[in-house]
């Protein structure tokens, strides 16, 4: 008898610990069934989203191409944009509600940037998912000035911008729109001198600084949150292929005329001499010292026709040397530099120079008393100073949106 209730007694604890153990496996499948539902729902709701932002995208490119950004009103005002270049002096935004949410988009001043924050279920809901996306120029020229590491600008240096397309520089187009920006993280990111003036917005990396001498001045806003990504250049393939035709060097008082695909290994301009482009020209130099000119020269690119100039190594213009000066056009001259050493690239005193350089990985310096039209981009930049020192972004380089130009990207 005591053997029939012990075997009765393990069979029902055997039961009970079954019973136990089934239950835990069903309350653990139903919590990740519960788990799983919610971020089945939660990824349909953050889809929602982003497609809320997407459409807020192309209501905003059909705002621009078709319907002169009527719809936009400039940014914390009721004021109706009256066209996509006059919309006072700050962003454009617009807000829309649709049937599966909200979105909201804010387009910079010069049209060269776009970003839609889609809202499910609504911008003001307790329970609400945000996804924003962004569209863009893709230009490498959206700043007057621009450097992965320090700016400094000197005493008395002016930096504003003005818009090629309408003209010379200078009365009615001149604009406020000489931006400033460095992806520095330093006390130091951006400095600038006594009576300096910035004519535009100025922006530093996370922790950045802008030091400001006595009376210097920044008519824009400042902000800290730059990592903005600055690609190593690439050589065209059509020009790495060529054959280098080794030094070319242009005498005294002499002329050489170019037009077309060329490789040398580097250019050498004397003094008075003058470099003169017929054509469309592309030009790769490849030695350590790629270009270098004597003073009183002139690199003349002609009416309607474009230089873009590669350089592997520094690239120096001395003094009083006229830069692309027919047409007056930074968008005829475009100077991209693979150089990785220091002081790669150098603007001498008193040139006028009309192009955008594009140098990355090592520091540009523009010298005393000149005027550059155009933008620099550069690792470091220095521009050294007196109160006939000049930086003038010409807004043209900035590019506008346009979706064959680069699709949106999701921040």
């Amino acid at each position: 008898m005591d053997k029939l209730k012990n075997n009765r007694g393990s069979t029902l604890a055997l039961t009970m610990l079954t019973i136990l153990v089934l239950t835990i496996l069903g309350q653990a499948i139903m919590l990740g069934s519960t788990v799983e539902s919610r971020a089945s729902q939660r990824y349909l709701y953050s889809t929602e989203a982003f497609w809320l932002a997407d459409a807020g995208i192309h209501k905003t490119l059909w705002e621009f191409t078709q319907n002169s950004c009527h719809g936009f009103v400039q940014e914390g005002t009721a004021i109706a944009c009256s066209s996509c270049s006059s919309c006072g002096g700050g962003n454009k935004t617009l807000a829309a509600t649709l049937s599966t949410g909200d979105y909201d988009i804010v387009m910079d001043n010069d049209n060269t940037n776009v970003k839609s924050i889609g809202w499910w279920p609504g911008r003001t809901a307790a329970n609400r998912i945000q996804r924003t996306v962004q569209l863009d120029s893709g230009s490498l020229f959206k700043y007057a000035t621009f450097a992965k590491g320090k700016i400094s600008i000197a005493n008395g240096v002016k930096v504003d911008s003005y818009n090629s397309a309408n003209g010379p520089y200078g009365g009615s187009n001149i604009s406020h729109r000489g931006n400033v920006g460095s992806n520095d993280s330093s006390t130091t990111a951006i400095d600038l001198g006594n009576n300096g003036t910035i004519d535009g917005n100025v922006s530093t990396g996370p922790g950045g600084n802008v030091v400001m001498g006595n009376q210097a001045s920044i008519t824009g806003s400042i902000s800290h949150n730059n990592n903005i990504y600055l690609p190593d250049v690439i050589v065209p393939a059509t020009l790495t292929s060529l054959v280098s035709g080794g030094t070319l060097t242009i005498n005294n008082n002499q002329t050489a005329n170019l037009s077309g695909n060329y490789k040398y290994a580097s250019v050498n301009l004397k003094n008075n001499s003058t470099l003169n482009i017929m054509g469309n020209t592309n030009l790769y130099l490849t030695s350590t010292t790629s270009l270098a000119t004597g003073n009183n020269v002139t690199l003349k690119v002609n009416s309607g026709v474009k230089l873009t100039i590669y350089v592997n190594g520094t690239l120096q213009f001395s003094n009083n040397v006229l830069i692309n000066n027919v047409e007056q056009k930074p968008t005829n001259l475009f100077i991209y530099s693979t150089y990785t050493g220091t002081n790669g690239v150098t603007f001498s005193n008193n040139n006028d120079t009309y192009a955008a350089t594009y140098a990355p990985n090592t520091d540009v310096l523009i010298n005393n008393n000149g005027n550059f039209y155009g933008s620099v981009v550069g690792k470091t930049i220095a521009l050294s100073g007196s109160s006939n020192s000049y930086v003038h972004f010409d807004q043209v380089l900035g590019g506008t949106i346009n979706v064959s130009t680069r699709e949106w990207q999701e921040l």
